[in-house]
């Protein structure tokens, strides 16, 4: 979100100038997902666009005017990067990314024969991938030189570690001096390179680096470098090398093993056509990073990333429940741009990832969840082998579903910080922290046991697309198959289309005022007041067919002409009052619904849920927070949103915000349900129930929180399985 909010940024311009001007599309968004893909700048896109446009390029391998055009410039770049890092007696291969320069060093120590693998224990699992092509492998914690007693002296070994850890936010410095003339460093700097200059020359140990641009720029992606130091001993294993690809040789046999590699490390390893349309997309993302941030912009990231780290770090830090237990558990140093946490209740039980994860997705703030493709990570939550391999039997994987196990945080949550994130953005987490995490005073009180879910509303709907009767606290209502009972049993139909009319087209019948009293429905609006048996009387009704929710059904018009006069001139439509054929069968298309997602397809195949006038369900759920999350997201549009615009027939109380969407089942007093998926929703959510007037709310806020599947998703579908009644008041069990 673009911000005028002072803060510290070393750049040229302002960030909230930089912000506005190539960054609009975080407008709206909380972006907290550096590490795994930075923004781009737009005028990285705009610029490359042209210059595709205006200027014809080749493959480099051919000797045209345009390929050698394309020669030429790729060979700047490659120059500029180098000295933009800050990295001499280096060459600089291009790679599609991080992880294709580490298997393209496997490549290189497969042809120096047997070796050894160390791996730094907080690698990234690209880098840990590495330890099945070597011979054996073990893992270890740096200085590596200082620790190593060289037991695999007969093989190669190569030190395997990462500059910063993804997850944890750790650093390893670049060390100095040579290793020993068999031993070989690697290092992944794909964390690192965004935010520092690598500053390494050839007195550096490290004799590979790795890295990927779009970590760096965020476009373009697909775009990498491994870095090789210019070295009799590197040379060996590069001319060693069994694959060779296009352009990588200066002669070749095809009757014998003749092969001529290219003596340039770049040239030797760069197999097949270079991405160039990509690489020159580099050249403009770093003339804007220039611009925006500076000459060296690498450094100024650097200062700017560490300020608004160790804030980001104390205002974490610092949420506390009321019964003074932290919130969070920080996995990460003071000022690292990395702010890996676990989050736990007052109590002390761990608040599972996915449940943070989605809420702020649904807030649009951007952030990382899970194991964070680092196996690291399990081993500081006190996850044995043993226990991945139990968990994974079990069903578990990585980041998935089940973020808690045997009371143990599978996974954490993670922020991460780029050049241009602000304040505001720290702001807008913390924010999400406190108000959805932190408990109050009114939690304190019972954090031995989770707070009681209780219904709060009891909603009947008796005419279809009119305002719901609130079934009074203390009055038990009837729950039937098809619904509460006298829920959607009666509608207005149109005479002339018989079709039944919808709040979506007249939404002056959110002003239609129910009330079942005793035996007689009685409606409301305007100054009239009619009444309504709730008895079925055949001989004052007449049976015609019409479409119901797009279905052909078969309904009763009562033949009371004050009810036609009546709603058709307050509808202006020709209508009148109809009611549902209690001998005609209706059911929901559960095989051709995506709500159901709740269901295997063989329940959506047998199982047979009974409707009257209802669109997809006999019943529906909202939750009370789950409201008040969109209540506060849709606050900045000043339009009120109320439980009401979901017209649900249960209200409850007790759930976190959206809790409700995995449930399996619903108990309600001595009532029991199953849940059959999620709702889908439309613009008639957006009619305010007290005035009948459209607004842009919710609806708008769903499209930004709740939009999966194209579809805008809030509340939840149930079929009653047992029971007679429910009341407000009545507690509920879930599973």
């Amino acid at each position: 979100m673009t911000t005028a909010r002072p803060s510290y940024a070393p750049y040229p311009r302002t960030l909230f100038d930089i912000r506005r001007s190539e960054y609009a599309h975080l407008e709206e968004a909380v972006y907290l997902d550096n590490a795994g893909a930075p923004p781009y700048a737009v005028s990285v896109i705009t610029r490359q666009a042209k210059d595709l446009t205006s200027t014809l390029y080749g493959n480099p391998h051919s000797a045209s005017p345009a390929s050698q055009r394309t020669a030429d410039k790729v060979a700047q770049i490659r120059e500029r990067v180098l000295r933009i890092l800050n990295v001499k007696g280096y060459d600089l291969v291009f790679t599609s990314g991080t992880t294709a320069g580490i298997k393209l060093v496997g490549e290189l120590m497969r042809s120096a024969g047997s070796w050894h693998m160390r791996i730094y224990p907080q690698s990234h699992t690209s880098l840990v991938g590495l330890r099945d092509t070597a011979d054996s492998w073990s893992l270890e914690d740096p200085p590596y030189k200082q620790s190593s007693t060289f037991q695999h002296s007969e093989k190669h070994i190569l030190f395997a570690y990462t500059a910063r850890c993804n997850f944890s936010g750790q650093t390893s410095l670049f060390a100095g001096g040579r290793l020993p003339a068999a031993t070989f460093e690697l290092c992944d700097a794909a964390t690192y390179a965004p935010t520092h200059p690598l500053n390494m020359d050839s007195c550096a140990s490290t004799d590979f680096v790795v890295l990927s641009f779009g970590k760096i720029f965020g476009y373009p992606t697909g775009l990498g470098a491994l870095l090789i130091k210019r070295d009799p001993r590197l040379s060996k294993l590069v001319q060693g090398r069994k694959y060779f690809g296009g352009g990588t040789v200066d002669a070749v046999s095809r009757t014998d093993a003749f092969r001529a590699i290219k003596t340039h490390v770049s040239f030797a390893l760069e197999d097949g056509t270079l991405p160039f349309h990509s690489i020159l997309a580099l050249d403009h993302a770093l003339d804007v990073h220039t611009e925006c941030y500076g000459q060296d912009f690498l450094n100024n990231i650097k200062k700017h990333v560490t300020w608004l780290g160790k804030r980001a770090h104390d205002a974490i830090q610092n949420l506390t429940h009321a019964n003074g237990k932290p919130l969070a558990q920080l996995l990460s140093l003071r000022g690292s741009p990395i702010l890996t946490m676990l989050l736990f209740r007052s109590n002390g039980e761990p608040i599972g990832y996915n449940q943070v994860g989605e809420l702020a997705g649904l807030l649009g703030i951007h952030i990382r969840t899970g194991t964070l493709c680092n196996p690291s990570m399990l081993a500081v939550l006190g996850i044995s082998s043993t226990q991945i391999q139990a968990n994974y039997a079990a069903g578990h994987v990585c980041s998935g579903v089940r973020d808690v196990i045997d009371g143990k945080h599978t996974g954490a949550v993670r922020i991460s910080l780029g050049a241009m994130t602000d304040t505001d953005d720290i702001i807008a987490f913390v924010h999400l922290l406190t108000d959805y995490f932190v408990e109050s005073d009114d939690a304190k009180a019972v954090t031995a046991t989770p707070a009681p879910i209780t219904l709060t509303q009891l909603n009947v709907y008796p005419i279809k697309s009119c305002r719901a009767y609130n079934v009074p606290k203390g009055m038990a209502w009837r729950v039937l198959p098809s619904g509460l009972e006298y829920d959607r049993q009666w509608a207005i139909v149109n005479l002339d289309t018989r079709q039944v009319l919808s709040q979506k087209k007249f939404t002056k019948m959110a002003l239609i005022r129910t009330e079942i009293c005793d035996t007689e429905l009685i409606i409301r609006f305007n100054k009239e007041i009619l009444h309504v048996p709730l008895e079925i009387n055949p001989e004052s009704l007449k049976a015609i067919s019409c479409k119901v929710c797009g279905d052909e059904a078969q309904i009763l018009v009562y033949c009371d002409l004050r009810l036609e006069h009546a709603l058709s001139a307050y509808l202006g439509v020709r209508c009148t009052l109809s009611v549902a054929d209690p001998s005609a069968s209706r059911s929901a298309k559960l095989g051709l619904s995506s709500s159901w997602s709740q269901l295997s397809a063989g329940e959506r195949q047998n199982r047979r849920v009974q409707l009257l006038l209802s669109n997809e369900s006999p019943f529906l759920c909202i939750s009370e927070s789950s409201v008040r999350a969109i209540r506060r997201a849709a606050s900045i549009s000043g339009e009120a949103v109320d439980a009401a615009n979901f017209r649900a027939n249960f209200v409850i109380q007790g759930l976190p915000a959206f809790q409700e969407d995995a449930l399996q089942s619903l108990q309600v007093g001595e009532s029991k349900f199953a849940v059959l998926g999620k709702c889908r929703r439309c613009l008639m959510i957006c009619i305010n129930q007290e005035t009948g007037v459209q607004t842009t709310e919710p609806y708008a806020t769903l499209t930004k929180m709740r939009k999966s599947s194209g579809r805008l998703w809030f509340g939840i579908h149930l079929d009653l399985e047992e029971g007679t009644t429910v009341q407000v008041g009545d507690h509920l069990a879930y599973s």
